[in-house]
């Protein structure tokens, strides 16, 4: 499972986020963690447009142990 962390500079949560994802890729073995920085407002834009909304830290781990 490939799990993206879209993240822009200027914001710090995402190192947080990070590490939570590192913490629940320890418990799924197939789970790969990469990271996508949004650079531009055109970029942010087309993330938008395939991208409808995220899970939190939470969700995804009660998915994940099923």
């Amino acid at each position: 499972m490939e799990v993206i962390l879209r993240y822009f500079d200027g914001r710090p949560n995402w190192k947080i986020t990070l590490d939570h994802l590192n913490k629940i890729a320890e418990e799924i073995p197939n789970m790969h963690i990469s990271k996508h920085r949004v650079e531009t407002p055109e970029d942010a834009g087309r993330i938008r447009i395939a991208f409808h909304g995220s899970l939190t830290i939470d969700q995804l781990r009660e998915i994940l142990s099923k």
